[in-house]
C-alpha cells in the first residue's frame, strides 16, 4: 500500500504582540528627551512595550514628518550591554560618515564621561563622609558605654530613685507637648537636678560652672574628664524647624536661632577667657555646645536635625528631648546591669 503524502502543518503566524522586544509603536513612553539640529529632530525615550518589556527607544526624523515615518526607530532592550553597543555604534557611524559623506565626527564624549565620573566621585565623597561620621559616632558610643559602666558602679544604690525621676521628666515633656504650653523652667530644673540624664560623666565627679554671670546660659558642666559641656534648653513643645508656606522647605524657628545665638556667644567667651592671663586662666579649650529642643518630632524634622548636625559637629550638637530620654534609659540599664553583676559576684 502506497504511503499517503504527509500533510503540512499550518505555519503559525506570529503576532507583533507576541514579540516582547519588537519594534512596535504600541510601547508607552515613560520619559523622553529631544535634540534638534537644522531640519531634523531626534528623540530618545525610556519606554515599556505592551508585553511589559522595558527598553530605550531612539528615533530620528525630519521636523516636518514628525516621528510617524520612523516611529519604531531603534529599540534597546533591557539587559543589552549598552557600553559595548554605544562604542560599536559610534565607531560605525564615524566610519561610514567619513567614507561616504567625507565628514568627521567630534562628539566630545570624553568630556561628558569626565563630568559623569566627577558627579559620581562627588556623591561617593559625601557618602564616605557620612559613613565616617557614623563610624566616629559608634566608636564614641562604645567608649562612653565602657566609661559609663565604670561610673555606674558608684550609682547602683540609686536605680529606683533615678527611675522615678525619669518618669517625672517624661510626664513633664508629655504635658508640655500635649498642652502646647511652655514648660522650659520646670524641665530645666528637673534636668539640672538630675544631670545623669545628660550622661553619667555629667554626674559622677562633675561640677557646674559659670564663667560669666552676664551671659545667660542654662547649664555649663565640667565632666570628670575635665570636658566642658554647655547646654541650652528650650521648652519641649517648641519645634526646631517650621515651614513658611505649603510645600516650602524647613526653616529654623526663632527658638532654635535664639538658643544657638546664646550658645555661640557663651562659647566664644569661654575661648577668650581660656587664653586670658588677667585674674588667672580658666583653662577652657574646645568646649562642646548642646541645644536641646523638640519632642516627638515628625520624620521630616528629625531628618532636618540630622542634616544640621552633620554640618555643626563637632562644636555644636542639636539634641531632642527624645534623645535625652533614650540616653537616660540606657544609663539606667547600665546601672542595673552593673548592680546585677555585682550581686552575682557577691553571692558566689
Amino acid at each position: 500500500m502506497a504511503n499517503a503524502p504527509k500533510k503540512k502543518r499550518p505555519t503559525k503566524k506570529v503576532s507583533p504582540k507576541d514579540i516582547k522586544d519588537g519594534f512596535r509603536p504600541q510601547s508607552i513612553e515613560l520619559d523622553s528627551t529631544e535634540w534638534e539640529e537644522g531640519a531634523f529632530r531626534s528623540r530618545i525615550s525610556f519606554a515599556r512595550s505592551s508585553g511589559g518589556a522595558e527598553g530605550i527607544k531612539i528615533r530620528t526624523a525630519k521636523k516636518t514628518w514628525g516621528f510617524n515615518e520612523h516611529q519604531w526607530g531603534i529599540w534597546l532592550p533591557k539587559g543589552l550591554d549598552l557600553s559595548a553597543w554605544l562604542r560599536w555604534t559610534i565607531l560605525s557611524i564615524k566610519k561610514y560618515s567619513k567614507a561616504f559623506w567625507g565628514t568627521s565626527i567630534d562628539i566630545g564624549i570624553l568630556e561628558e564621561e569626565a563630568d559623569f565620573y566627577k558627579q559620581q566621585a562627588s556623591t561617593l565623597e559625601k557618602e564616605l563622609a557620612k559613613t565616617k561620621t557614623k563610624l566616629e559616632d559608634t566608636e564614641e558610643l562604645l567608649k562612653i558605654q565602657k566609661e559609663d559602666r565604670e561610673r555606674a558602679q558608684q550609682l547602683i544604690s540609686k536605680v529606683e530613685e533615678y527611675e522615678n525621676e525619669l518618669k517625672e521628666l517624661i510626664a513633664l515633656l508629655d504635658d508640655s507637648k500635649l498642652s502646647d504650653e511652655a514648660k522650659e523652667t520646670e524641665v530645666k530644673l528637673k534636668i539640672k537636678n538630675n544631670r545623669w540624664v545628660l550622661g553619667l560623666e555629667c554626674e559622677i565627679g562633675a561640677a557646674e560652672k559659670q564663667i560669666d554671670v552676664q551671659t545667660a546660659i542654662d547649664l555649663h558642666v565640667v565632666t570628670d574628664f575635665s570636658e566642658d559641656r554647655i547646654f541650652e534648653f528650650k521648652s519641649p513643645h517648641l519645634s526646631p524647624f517650621k515651614k513658611k508656606g505649603e510645600g516650602t522647605r524647613l526653616y529654623i524657628t526663632d527658638a532654635l536661632a535664639e538658643a544657638m545665638h546664646q550658645l555661640i556667644i557663651y562659647m566664644r567667651k569661654t575661648n577668650l577667657y581660656s587664653f586670658s592671663t588677667e585674674g588667672g586662666t580658666y583653662g577652657i579649650r574646645g568646649p562642646s555646645g548642646y541645644v536641646v529642643v523638640g519632642y516627638k518630632l515628625d520624620d521630616e524634622q528629625k531628618q532636618a536635625m540630622k542634616d544640621w548636625n552633620f554640618h555643626l559637629r563637632p562644636h555644636i550638637i542639636l539634641l531632642t528631648y527624645d534623645d535625652l530620654v533614650r540616653r537616660a534609659t540606657i544609663q539606667l540599664e547600665n546601672i542595673k546591669h552593673v548592680r546585677k553583676t555585682s550581686t552575682e559576684k557577691a553571692s558566689k
